[in-house]
């Protein structure tokens, strides 16, 4: 007979928790007789010994259920690519300190991803790159950037940077390698504290089991965060997601998608300097 952890000394004694127990047959109750005289408990003692098991298997439950897996690091077999360029915006007439800052940070995020889009294009155009003959995705990770902000004649920004970002082409091949589990689509951004963040992880539960972190080549500098890749927790298919491009954010095959670092990220990701000038209200000439 399995032996349970019972409560022993307290069945006798009075108490004001107190739960009055029938068994519906007898075979239960001897079963239970049988057991507490076996452990030398009274047949209350045995029953609570039952439900305190019962809570702590539950506690343990609890404190499993949010938690998040991470994975093996995955390796990107394109190699990464660096764009250095510039690019201009207008000055506009001063709103607020809010609006404008807005304004010039949507509009420098466009044409940082517009050269990203015409770097990649020339880079297989002129055979440096190639890519695959069956249907496939291109996602272009941003992963860093940093560069200056200037003021020219004319009432324009000229703004001169380097973007390190990362071809991830997605075919079947490797959507099954990992069995439509990899979600390549959604590739994000985490801080260690958002790894140990409650919050995040039981938001992130709910569809993902858990995160690949991408071993990607910091060029510009170090810090604390990662890029990953999410693990769904029902896969999949090619299919699926062939068809579906409307669910993948308008995603196509053969298409470019450009994601990764933004205006909104950390310095260490995207170290502009002199942002503080889109602060500032001027004077149009």
């Amino acid at each position: 007979m399995t032996k349970y952890l019972a409560v022993k000394g307290q069945s006798n004694m009075a108490s004001k928790h107190k739960i009055t127990t029938y068994f519906s047959n007898t075979t239960t109750y001897d079963w239970v007789t049988n057991a507490a005289a076996e452990q030398g408990v009274t047949k209350s003692g045995y029953l609570e010994g039952l439900i305190r098991q019962e809570m702590e298997r539950n506690q343990e439950k609890t404190i499993i259920k949010p938690r998040v897996m991470i994975y093996e690091p995955y390796k990107i077999q394109e190699r990464q690519l660096v764009l250095s360029s510039q690019c201009e915006i207008n000055i506009i007439p001063f709103i607020s300190i809010k609006e404008n800052e807005k304004h010039y940070n949507k509009e420098l995020n466009r044409k940082i991803d517009t050269g990203i889009y015409n770097d990649f294009n020339y880079e297989v155009i002129n055979r440096n790159m190639s890519l695959p003959s069956v249907n496939h995705f291109v996602i272009l990770l941003k992963t860093e950037l940093e560069g200056r902000v200037f003021i020219r004649e004319g009432n324009l920004f000229n703004i001169i940077y380097s973007v390190n970002y990362q071809p991830i082409v997605i075919t079947e091949n490797l959507w099954k390698k990992y069995d439509g589990y990899y979600d390549f689509f959604n590739a994000i951004y985490l801080r260690q504290t958002d790894l140990i963040s409650r919050h995040w992880q039981r938001t992130i539960a709910n569809k993902y089991a858990g995160v690949v972190p991408i071993d990607d080549k910091k060029i510009f500098g170090k810090d604390k965060g990662c890029f990953f890749i999410p693990v769904l927790r029902k896969p999949h298919t090619w299919q699926e997601i062939v068809k579906n491009t409307e669910g993948q954010g308008g995603i196509l095959p053969s298409r470019n998608v450009i994601k990764g670092v933004t205006t909104l990220f950390n310095k260490e990701r995207f170290n502009l300097k002199g942002r503080e000038l889109f602060k500032e209200p001027y004077k149009l000439s």
